[in-house]
């Protein structure tokens, strides 16, 4: 539960604030400011910590372009929920004001206290959907601004209809008045591939998660009807508010009215009950020693494994390799395609390799792990009273524990790829119908695209 919003800039100034419980002064803010942010960011050059407890007082901390946000709650809660809350408001009130700033915030004051009143009902999250706001809160427009400031509202003429004057609707996430010259209605069925494979190429894990995507461009009030093949192999579904429920339960096809423009009709997770082909192949492999180690990945297309597909049908490819943590430094000796780069701060070489050529890319490279501190190589030294057995002993157990360490520091790659014209599950639109098209023909078009989920590829 929120008990209170704030939104501050980059020198600790509150621009905006509401409570949703008891209030608490604004010392208390300015105490955890200079605390937990201004001390924190100037030590470390870095973000201030997420979640902390500042005077019996937990306060979640999100930024976004030089703003931040911050929600507090003095009861027992989920740091995810908050966290994903926060987010989500700014997501909303970027998209309203398209510029999410200080100057923004300060000139559309009662806007944004307007959004994050109706989002939040006594610190509780309430109303969460784009449309379901703008039916709430209008988008700001040039009219709806000369109105505030001239405090005018001129009556409608008689012959004219405005989104204003509809009132509730059955369908509130549509309207009647929409009009296309050019009707059409596009479908993507997007898949993310979830895969866990170890170093010799074998699956350990697999799943996928799916959505439809839709772009709606027709007139009038159409409805339309989407039937599905293979819709055993789906084991979850989620849909939007426009879904007749009742008719998908009865025989399994999706009428809705659609929204205008771009949405998504559901989504739905699934397990394929073989393993994935995929057209390409990724192998990396990290040799880890004492003070120093090497990488090498390959990717390329299997050839002809894969039925119809070119080599460039595989598109924004990346390759993510990991490294032992206590990395220092890094040298990349070889790359034949596209650029690599060690990322310090995460402990990774990003390899963007993007379009699959007839070649198999190869990069390479080395890096030095940290050394043991001077205490710890002192206490390892034996004493000179020492006999000659205990000295053997210990020399063993120094090995064995660096061949264990070493193991332990061998890293796995992360692959990002997109394959279009791919279904991974099965699952597909079979035929869509319009009704209540006016007399009118519209284009229906669908498209499948296969995409990377989290995609784990151990190293040998």
């Amino acid at each position: 539960m929120l008990e209170s919003i704030h939104f501050l800039n980059a020198a600790g100034d509150v621009i905006v604030e509401l409570f949703f419980g008891k209030k608490f002064p604004r010392s208390q803010i300015q105490n955890y400011w200079n605390t937990h942010v201004t001390g924190v960011t100037a030590e470390r050059g870095g973000r201030p910590p997420c979640i902390v407890l500042h005077q019996g007082v937990v306060f979640c901390c999100v930024e976004s372009n030089y703003l931040y946000v911050l929600g507090t709650t003095t009861q027992e809660d989920s740091a995810l929920l908050l966290v994903e809350t926060l987010w989500h408001i700014i997501k909303t009130i970027q998209h309203y004001l398209v510029d999410l700033s200080e100057t923004t915030l300060r000139n559309n004051f009662s806007l944004v206290c307007q959004i994050i009143q109706e989002m939040i009902d006594f610190g509780y999250p309430l109303t969460s959907q784009l449309f379901e706001l703008e039916e709430l809160v209008p988008r700001p427009t040039m009219e709806s601004k000369l109105k505030s400031i001239v405090d005018f509202s001129p009556a409608p003429s008689s012959g004219v209809i405005t989104q204003a004057h509809l009132g509730l609707r059955r369908t509130p996430w549509r309207s009647e008045l929409v009009k296309y010259a050019a009707n059409e209605i596009l479908f993507d069925v997007v898949e993310y591939l979830d895969v866990v494979m170890d170093g010799s190429g074998r699956v350990s894990k697999t799943s996928v998660r799916g959505e439809v995507q839709v772009n709606c461009h027709l007139s009038g009030m159409p409805e339309v009807v989407l039937r599905l093949s293979n819709r055993g192999a789906v084991e979850d579904f989620g849909f939007h508010r426009c879904v007749n429920l009742q008719r998908f339960e009865t025989d399994g096809a999706i009428t809705f009215i659609p929204p205008d423009g771009k949405f998504t009709l559901f989504q739905y997770k699934c397990s394929p009950a073989r393993s994935p082909d995929l057209p390409f192949y990724v192998t990396p492999q990290i040799t880890v020693g004492d003070t120093a180690g090497r990488f090498t990945c390959m990717a390329g297309i299997k050839g002809g494994r894969y039925g119809g597909t070119e080599a460039d049908e595989v598109q924004d490819v990346k390759v993510r390799l990991v490294l032992p943590p206590d990395t220092t430094a890094e040298e990349i000796t070889c790359c034949t395609a596209g650029s690599a780069v060690f990322l310090r701060d995460r402990g990774v070489v990003l390899w963007s390799i993007g379009k699959m050529g007839k070649y198999s890319p190869t990069v390479s490279g080395t890096f030095d792990l940290r050394k043991e501190s001077k205490k710890e190589e002192e206490g390892e030294e034996v004493n000179k009273t020492t006999t000659q057995a205990d000295t053997q002993k210990k020399k063993k157990n120094k090995s064995r524990r660096g061949a264990d360490a070493a193991g332990k520091r061998v890293g796995c790659a992360t692959v990002e790829f997109t394959v279009p014209n791919m279904n991974v599950s099965g699952f597909s639109v079979d035929s869509v119908q319009i009704l209540n098209s006016e007399n009118i023909k519209p284009y229906k078009g669908v498209k499948y695209l296969t995409r990377a989920g989290t995609f784990v590829i151990r190293a040998t």
